[in-house]
């Protein structure tokens, strides 16, 4: 099966941001344990060490292909970041907005592009540059009214949802229209992790898994 397939398939990206490289494994073996495959480990701006623990902690994910998760790089901004990403071994970018260069640039290098966009003219935008799949961002806080207002005219794009996303609004969001999400702070959450509580990781993955599975 090739990674996008996956992605379709499995239809939960974990989002990591703010994690430490040492904690890495650990968190990802927790993610798999619930049935979770997909992870994006998000670049932090706020810094250059945010960066650098970034790409360190693709690294460390790669170093153990026995996990069997798949990793993306997230909040991808510049070419430049495409680049140091694919280095580090990330196989598919996720955005925040809707940059036609790094929409192409990702597609030239064969990489899965996944970029961030809300209105008509930014998703039609990103499909022009060769988007595979649209994060409607924040697709939780929008609702499941306007997936559905988007699909009238927009219905041949695939469409996941990120932010404002947790179990209580998944079902909704999916019956309303959406393939998938990309989950952040409700599934890895940072405290869970600085107390090194994995089991609560591993069981809030199970019930979102159990969600989208219907």
């Amino acid at each position: 099966m090739d990674l996008l397939n996956k992605i379709f398939e499995d239809k939960i990206i974990a989002i990591v941001r703010g994690i430490r490289s040492a904690d890495i494994i650990d968190t990802a073996a927790a993610l798999v344990a619930g049935g979770i495959r997909i992870m994006e480990v998000a670049y932090d701006h706020r810094s250059p060490e945010g960066i650098k623990n970034t790409l360190d902690a693709i690294r460390e994910l790669k170093a153990h292909p026995e996990l069997g998760i798949s990793i993306g790089c997230g909040t991808v901004l510049t070419v430049d970041e495409v680049d140091m990403a694919i280095e580090a071994g990330a196989d598919f970018m996720i955005s925040p907005d809707a940059r036609p260069e790094v929409i192409r640039y990702t597609k030239e290098k064969g990489r899965i592009s996944m970029p961030g966009a809300l209105t008509p003219t930014e998703i039609s935008t990103a499909l022009d540059a060769g988007a595979d799949i649209i994060k409607i961002f924040p697709g939780g806080l929008m609702g499941p009214d306007y997936i559905k207002a988007l699909k009238g005219p927009l219905g041949h794009a695939h469409y996941y949802a990120v932010g404002n996303v947790g179990t209580e609004n998944m079902a909704e969001l999916l019956a309303a229209g959406y393939e998938g999400f990309g989950i952040g702070g409700s599934l890895v959450n940072a405290k869970l992790v600085e107390n090194r509580e994995f089991e609560k990781i591993t069981g809030i993955a199970v019930q979102m898994m159990r969600i989208v599975n219907g």
